[in-house]
Protein backbone atom coordinates (compact mmCIF):
# COMPACT_ATOMS: atom_id res chain seq x y z
CA UNK A 1 0.00 0.00 0.00
CA UNK A 2 1.33 3.44 -0.92
CA UNK A 3 1.86 6.18 1.65
CA UNK A 4 0.94 9.82 1.01
CA UNK A 5 4.65 10.61 0.58
CA UNK A 6 4.92 7.90 -2.09
CA UNK A 7 1.89 9.36 -3.85
CA UNK A 8 3.32 12.89 -3.82
CA UNK A 9 6.72 11.71 -5.09
CA UNK A 10 5.10 9.72 -7.89
CA UNK A 11 3.02 12.66 -9.09
CA UNK A 12 5.71 15.34 -8.78
CA UNK A 13 8.21 13.08 -10.58
CA UNK A 14 5.81 12.57 -13.50
CA UNK A 15 4.72 16.19 -13.70
CA UNK A 16 8.08 17.90 -13.35
CA UNK A 17 8.37 18.65 -17.06
CA UNK A 18 4.94 20.27 -17.17
CA UNK A 19 5.63 22.40 -14.11
CA UNK A 20 8.95 23.59 -15.57
CA UNK A 21 7.18 24.57 -18.80
CA UNK A 22 4.63 26.68 -16.95
CA UNK A 23 7.28 28.51 -14.93
CA UNK A 24 8.65 30.01 -18.17
CA UNK A 25 5.81 32.56 -18.45
CA UNK A 26 7.43 35.96 -18.87
CA UNK A 27 6.33 39.53 -18.09
CA UNK A 28 4.24 41.16 -20.78
CA UNK A 29 2.83 44.45 -22.01
CA UNK A 30 -0.86 44.84 -22.78
CA UNK A 31 -1.92 45.67 -26.31
CA UNK A 32 -4.26 48.71 -26.35
CA UNK A 33 -7.80 47.65 -25.44
CA UNK A 34 -10.41 47.09 -28.12
CA UNK A 35 -13.22 49.64 -27.80
CA UNK A 36 -16.87 48.72 -27.34
CA UNK A 37 -16.15 45.02 -26.92
CA UNK A 38 -19.07 42.83 -25.92
CA UNK A 39 -18.25 39.44 -24.40
CA UNK A 40 -20.79 36.61 -24.14
CA UNK A 41 -19.86 33.94 -21.60
CA UNK A 42 -21.11 30.45 -20.78
CA UNK A 43 -19.42 29.37 -17.54
CA UNK A 44 -20.08 28.01 -14.07
CA UNK A 45 -20.59 30.22 -11.01
CA UNK A 46 -16.98 30.26 -9.84
CA UNK A 47 -15.71 31.05 -13.34
CA UNK A 48 -18.32 33.80 -13.66
CA UNK A 49 -17.03 35.42 -10.46
CA UNK A 50 -13.48 35.47 -11.81
CA UNK A 51 -14.51 36.86 -15.20
CA UNK A 52 -16.81 39.46 -13.67
CA UNK A 53 -13.88 40.91 -11.75
CA UNK A 54 -11.68 40.77 -14.84
CA UNK A 55 -13.98 42.23 -17.47
CA UNK A 56 -16.90 44.29 -16.17
CA UNK A 57 -15.02 47.56 -15.65
CA UNK A 58 -13.71 47.51 -19.23
CA UNK A 59 -16.19 45.62 -21.39
CA UNK A 60 -19.87 44.81 -21.70
CA UNK A 61 -20.36 41.28 -20.39
CA UNK A 62 -23.35 38.99 -20.84
CA UNK A 63 -23.52 35.66 -19.00
CA UNK A 64 -25.52 32.87 -20.64
CA UNK A 65 -27.08 29.91 -18.84
CA UNK A 66 -26.95 27.47 -21.77
CA UNK A 67 -25.22 26.86 -25.08
CA UNK A 68 -28.45 27.79 -26.87
CA UNK A 69 -28.46 31.16 -25.10
CA UNK A 70 -24.80 31.71 -25.99
CA UNK A 71 -25.52 30.91 -29.63
CA UNK A 72 -28.24 33.58 -29.84
CA UNK A 73 -26.14 36.38 -28.29
CA UNK A 74 -24.58 39.06 -30.44
CA UNK A 75 -21.03 39.67 -29.22
CA UNK A 76 -17.49 40.50 -30.31
CA UNK A 77 -16.03 37.62 -28.32
CA UNK A 78 -17.58 34.39 -27.03
CA UNK A 79 -16.21 32.40 -24.10
CA UNK A 80 -17.52 28.84 -23.84
CA UNK A 81 -16.17 27.12 -20.74
CA UNK A 82 -18.58 24.19 -21.08
CA UNK A 83 -17.38 23.15 -24.54
CA UNK A 84 -15.95 19.82 -23.38
CA UNK A 85 -19.36 18.85 -21.99
CA UNK A 86 -21.49 19.61 -25.08
CA UNK A 87 -18.91 19.67 -27.96
CA UNK A 88 -21.12 21.96 -30.06
CA UNK A 89 -19.54 24.62 -32.30
CA UNK A 90 -20.85 28.17 -32.41
CA UNK A 91 -21.78 29.36 -35.88
CA UNK A 92 -20.04 32.72 -35.42
CA UNK A 93 -17.36 32.80 -38.15
CA UNK A 94 -16.70 36.54 -37.76
CA UNK A 95 -16.20 36.51 -33.98
CA UNK A 96 -13.56 35.04 -31.71
CA UNK A 97 -14.52 32.03 -29.61
CA UNK A 98 -12.44 31.11 -26.56
CA UNK A 99 -13.40 27.53 -25.79
CA UNK A 100 -12.42 25.26 -22.96
CA UNK A 101 -11.71 22.58 -25.54
CA UNK A 102 -9.32 20.28 -23.72
CA UNK A 103 -10.60 16.98 -25.12
CA UNK A 104 -10.09 17.89 -28.80
CA UNK A 105 -7.37 19.48 -30.95
CA UNK A 106 -7.35 22.36 -33.43
CA UNK A 107 -7.96 19.93 -36.28
CA UNK A 108 -11.53 19.57 -35.03
CA UNK A 109 -12.22 23.29 -34.57
CA UNK A 110 -12.82 26.31 -36.83
CA UNK A 111 -10.00 28.84 -37.25
CA UNK A 112 -11.74 31.46 -35.09
CA UNK A 113 -11.67 29.10 -32.09
CA UNK A 114 -8.94 29.54 -29.48
CA UNK A 115 -8.52 26.56 -27.19
CA UNK A 116 -7.93 27.61 -23.57
CA UNK A 117 -7.64 26.07 -20.14
CA UNK A 118 -10.30 27.93 -18.18
CA UNK A 119 -10.41 25.64 -15.16
CA UNK A 120 -10.92 27.39 -11.85
CA UNK A 121 -7.58 28.18 -10.23
CA UNK A 122 -5.97 28.83 -13.63
CA UNK A 123 -8.47 31.31 -15.05
CA UNK A 124 -7.42 33.94 -12.50
CA UNK A 125 -3.70 33.61 -13.28
CA UNK A 126 -1.89 36.35 -15.29
CA UNK A 127 -1.00 33.84 -18.03
CA UNK A 128 -3.68 31.92 -19.92
CA UNK A 129 -2.79 28.63 -21.60
CA UNK A 130 -3.97 28.80 -25.20
CA UNK A 131 -3.70 26.85 -28.43
CA UNK A 132 -4.17 28.92 -31.57
CA UNK A 133 -4.52 28.15 -35.27
CA UNK A 134 -1.30 29.22 -36.99
CA UNK A 135 -3.12 31.32 -39.59
CA UNK A 136 -4.50 33.69 -36.93
CA UNK A 137 -1.70 33.45 -34.37
CA UNK A 138 -0.76 37.16 -34.15
CA UNK A 139 -4.35 38.46 -34.01
CA UNK A 140 -5.40 35.83 -31.49
CA UNK A 141 -2.48 36.61 -29.18
CA UNK A 142 -3.32 40.32 -29.40
CA UNK A 143 -6.89 39.50 -28.37
CA UNK A 144 -5.74 37.49 -25.33
CA UNK A 145 -3.53 40.40 -24.29
CA UNK A 146 -6.47 42.78 -24.67
CA UNK A 147 -8.56 40.56 -22.43
CA UNK A 148 -5.96 40.90 -19.68
CA UNK A 149 -3.92 37.70 -19.92
CA UNK A 150 -0.47 36.83 -21.20
CA UNK A 151 -1.01 34.17 -23.87
CA UNK A 152 1.01 31.09 -22.95
CA UNK A 153 0.93 29.20 -26.25
CA UNK A 154 0.79 25.43 -25.76
CA UNK A 155 1.28 22.55 -28.19
CA UNK A 156 -1.83 21.34 -29.98
CA UNK A 157 -2.42 18.30 -27.79
CA UNK A 158 -5.35 17.03 -25.73
CA UNK A 159 -5.30 18.64 -22.28
CA UNK A 160 -2.79 21.36 -23.19
CA UNK A 161 -0.36 21.48 -20.20
CA UNK A 162 -1.81 22.10 -16.73
CA UNK A 163 -5.06 20.22 -17.27
CA UNK A 164 -3.15 17.01 -17.95
CA UNK A 165 -1.22 17.48 -14.71
CA UNK A 166 -4.25 18.35 -12.61
CA UNK A 167 -6.30 15.48 -14.01
CA UNK A 168 -3.49 13.04 -13.20
CA UNK A 169 -3.20 14.38 -9.64
CA UNK A 170 -6.94 14.04 -9.06
CA UNK A 171 -7.00 10.56 -10.57
CA UNK A 172 -4.08 9.41 -8.39
CA UNK A 173 -5.84 10.86 -5.36
CA UNK A 174 -8.87 8.68 -6.07
CA UNK A 175 -6.64 5.61 -6.39
CA UNK A 176 -5.08 6.51 -3.02
CA UNK A 177 -8.50 7.01 -1.44
CA UNK A 178 -9.60 3.56 -2.60
CA UNK A 179 -6.43 2.08 -1.06
CA UNK A 180 -7.27 3.77 2.28
CA UNK A 181 -3.99 5.72 2.22
CA UNK A 182 -5.72 8.62 3.99
CA UNK A 183 -8.96 10.57 4.14
CA UNK A 184 -9.96 13.06 1.46
CA UNK A 185 -9.11 15.96 3.78
CA UNK A 186 -5.66 14.57 4.61
CA UNK A 187 -4.86 13.85 0.97
CA UNK A 188 -5.96 17.39 0.04
CA UNK A 189 -3.65 18.94 2.64
CA UNK A 190 -0.69 16.70 1.81
CA UNK A 191 -0.99 17.16 -1.94
CA UNK A 192 -1.47 20.92 -1.68
CA UNK A 193 1.70 21.24 0.39
CA UNK A 194 3.65 18.71 -1.68
CA UNK A 195 2.90 20.18 -5.12
CA UNK A 196 2.40 23.85 -4.17
CA UNK A 197 -0.90 23.84 -6.08
CA UNK A 198 -3.65 26.22 -4.84
CA UNK A 199 -6.05 23.41 -3.86
CA UNK A 200 -5.96 19.78 -2.89
CA UNK A 201 -7.16 17.28 -5.53
CA UNK A 202 -10.64 16.59 -4.11
CA UNK A 203 -11.34 20.26 -3.39
CA UNK A 204 -10.10 21.22 -6.84
CA UNK A 205 -12.14 18.54 -8.59
CA UNK A 206 -15.29 20.00 -7.01
CA UNK A 207 -14.38 23.50 -8.18
CA UNK A 208 -13.56 22.35 -11.72
CA UNK A 209 -16.31 19.75 -11.96
CA UNK A 210 -15.53 16.05 -11.66
CA UNK A 211 -17.36 15.36 -14.93
CA UNK A 212 -14.85 17.54 -16.80
CA UNK A 213 -11.94 15.74 -15.14
CA UNK A 214 -13.44 12.40 -16.16
CA UNK A 215 -13.97 13.49 -19.76
CA UNK A 216 -10.38 14.66 -20.07
CA UNK A 217 -9.02 11.46 -18.52
CA UNK A 218 -11.00 9.40 -21.04
CA UNK A 219 -9.63 11.47 -23.92
CA UNK A 220 -6.06 11.12 -22.62
CA UNK A 221 -6.46 7.41 -21.89
CA UNK A 222 -7.30 6.80 -25.55
CA UNK A 223 -3.56 7.08 -26.26
CA UNK A 224 -1.99 6.58 -22.81
CA UNK A 225 -3.21 4.00 -20.28
CA UNK A 226 -1.69 5.97 -17.40
CA UNK A 227 -4.70 8.29 -17.57
CA UNK A 228 -7.37 5.58 -17.26
CA UNK A 229 -9.93 6.91 -14.73
CA UNK A 230 -9.74 5.40 -11.26
CA UNK A 231 -12.75 3.18 -10.41
CA UNK A 232 -13.37 5.33 -7.31
CA UNK A 233 -13.53 8.45 -9.49
CA UNK A 234 -16.05 6.82 -11.81
CA UNK A 235 -18.10 5.72 -8.81
CA UNK A 236 -18.08 9.29 -7.45
CA UNK A 237 -19.83 10.44 -10.62
CA UNK A 238 -22.82 8.16 -10.10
Amino acid sequence: MRSINDLIWHIVHNLNGNLQYLRKAANFTFVPQMKHMTIAIYANELQQQVLTQKFTERYTVQFCNSFAALATCEASVYIDLYFDEHLQRLDKPHAWVLAQALTVTNEQLPTNYIRINGWYGLLQQPALQVCIHLAVNADAQALINNLGWKPLVCPDIVGLISARSIAMIINEAYFALAENVATKADIDIAMQLGTNYPFGPFDWSEKIGLQQIHQLLLALAATDDRYAPAPALIQALS
